[in-house]
């Protein structure tokens, strides 16, 4: 512990010695007391020199040196492969929500785990043995369910995807020493998405198991990502039908109806074709003005925005 009764000093913490742990987490807690008052406020002044890092508002910075005791080397990585995705999706045909295989999802992403890094060389003798991994994804509402693959196996399944979505207990993924070892990652989709977003995984974090093999020179591994260029892993959603967003009203003689109805070029599971462009046709039994109407339907959607009642 260190105390300061100099609220402007920069505090030295210069033989603290914290042990994570095998892969485990060091947590920091800041505490203030003896305040002259109840209810007393603790403030962290703002400091110019923290604009440097592109800091404006008033923030604590700390720095130090970690040292690991890793008695194997630190130098593997994950690497994207050239994998290439599929293009516009038929996300229809991929609807599991648990229970995944190579033919009820899809493959959306190839990594590989480098034991040694990129020149697949270190000193020691033993594996990369992965143990856990987090994926940042990109439009991750989307998905139902993600998985990892060795070949046609399921290592580890998510049934919950969200923005940051983390694979804990993983066996079976090992690079060998000076070797390595790629794995697939698959996906399934909600019957709720959007049309045209493309899905992409980014490594936001990855653990080896440090006991009995080599880790990794960074945190997150390389902070790889799956490349996407042009329609790759996009979602595609193909109208069936036509329907009233905004259903027609009862309206004023000789007034444009309002709100003004819309309509949407949707598929099956209510979700809009923003592909769909053309025109529909409007006519009424009643004394519509003029008797019929042609409107255009842009990126799904058209807007009745004449109707009128003589």
């Amino acid at each position: 512990m260190q105390t300061t009764a100099n609220p402007a000093a920069n505090l030295n913490f210069n033989s603290l010695s914290i042990v994570s742990g095998t892969a485990g987490t060091i947590t920091f807690r800041l505490y203030a007391w003896n305040s002259f008052t109840n209810n007393g406020w603790f403030r962290i002044a703002g400091r110019a020199a923290l604009s440097d890092f592109g800091i404006a508002t008033p923030e604590l910075r700390m720095n130090g040196i970690i040292t690991t005791t890793a008695i194997n080397d630190t130098e593997s990585n994950i690497v994207a492969t050239s994998f290439d995705p599929a293009e516009n999706i038929d996300y229809t045909n991929f609807s599991a929500t648990s229970g995944l295989t190579t033919s009820n999802s899809i493959k959306i992403g190839e990594f590989t785990v480098q034991e040694g890094g990129d020149d697949l060389t270190d000193v020691d003798a033993v594996a990369t043995i992965l143990t856990d991994i987090e994926f940042s994804v990109t439009n991750s509402p989307n998905l139902a369910a993600l998985a990892i693959f060795d070949g046609s196996t399921n290592i580890s399944e998510a049934t919950t995807v969200i923005e940051n979505t983390v694979f804990t207990g993983i066996s079976g993924i090992t690079a060998p020493d000076n070797g390595s070892k790629t794995f697939d990652v698959y996906t399934t989709f909600n019957s709720v998405v959007t049309d045209n977003d493309q899905i992409q995984l980014t490594i936001s974090s990855a653990s080896a198991y440090a006991l009995l093999g080599s880790t990794f020179d960074a945190f997150d591994a390389g902070a790889t990502q799956i490349p996407i260029l042009i329609d790759d892993n996009k979602i595609e959603v193909t109208a069936t039908t036509l329907v009233f967003d905004q259903e027609p009203t009862n309206s004023f003689q000789f007034e444009i109806m309002n709100p003004n109805p819309t309509v949407n070029a949707v598929d099956a599971n209510s979700n809009i074709d923003l592909d769909f462009n053309g025109t529909i046709s409007v006519v009424s039994g009643g004394s519509l003005e003029p008797g019929f109407i042609t409107y255009a339907i842009t990126n799904g959607t058209s807007v009745l925005n004449t109707i009128v009642f003589f």
